[in-house]
Formats: C-alpha cells, sequence, structure tokens
C-alpha cells in the first residue's frame, strides 16, 4: 500500500462562546495543528496540500497545490479574468494574488 492510500485527512472544530477568547483558542488550534502535522511528517504521512473547506484563512491552501498547479490556476484566470477583476474585487479569501 502506497502512502497516499494510507493517509487521511482531518479537521479541527472548535466553539466557544465567548469573543474574549477568541485569540487564545486561535492559539491553541495551532499549537495542535502543528503538533499532528509534525507527527504526521514523522511517519511519513503528511500530505503536501491543505483542503480548502477545513484550511484557516492564514494558510496558504493554493500555495500548497505545487508549482504545476498554481501556474495552471494564473493561466486559467489569466484567460477567463483578464482584468482580474475576481482577484481585486473579492474581500478576502484564498486568493492567487495572495500568492
Amino acid at each position: 500500500m502506497s502512502n497516499a492510500e494510507q493517509s487521511a485527512g482531518w479537521s479541527l472544530v472548535a466553539e466557544w462562546s465567548e469573543p474574549v477568547h477568541d485569540v487564545r483558542a486561535a492559539q491553541g488550534l495551532d499549537v495542535l495543528q502543528q503538533g499532528i502535522v509534525r507527527l504526521a511528517e514523522k511517519h511519513d504521512r503528511s500530505l503536501d496540500f491543505l483542503f480548502m473547506n477545513d484550511a484557516k484563512f492564514s494558510q496558504n491552501v493554493l500555495g500548497s497545490y505545487g508549482q504545476e498547479n498554481v501556474a495552471k490556476l494564473k493561466r486559467t484566470a489569466a484567460k477567463y479574468d483578464p482584468i482580474g477583476f475576481f482577484q481585486t474585487q473579492q474581500n478576502d479569501g484564498f486568493l492567487l494574488r495572495k500568492i
């Protein structure tokens, strides 16, 4: 069995009731995530890409797809949106302009 066949994705979900705990909760989740990534890497089970639906806003999701795929995304964007409307009019998100 290859590593890809043995690998699995994961997602952290956390909730808290008071906005005052936002920073602390985000820091705790970051520490937990880093530990999981280190463990996966130690056992050669780390995947190179991030799943957009489960990613944190600060992660470089598109960059994790690899240079070849990013280049293809940029070519596609240039073909269908030559003036870059989508990249400049979106407020935020996982955008090519952020890579």
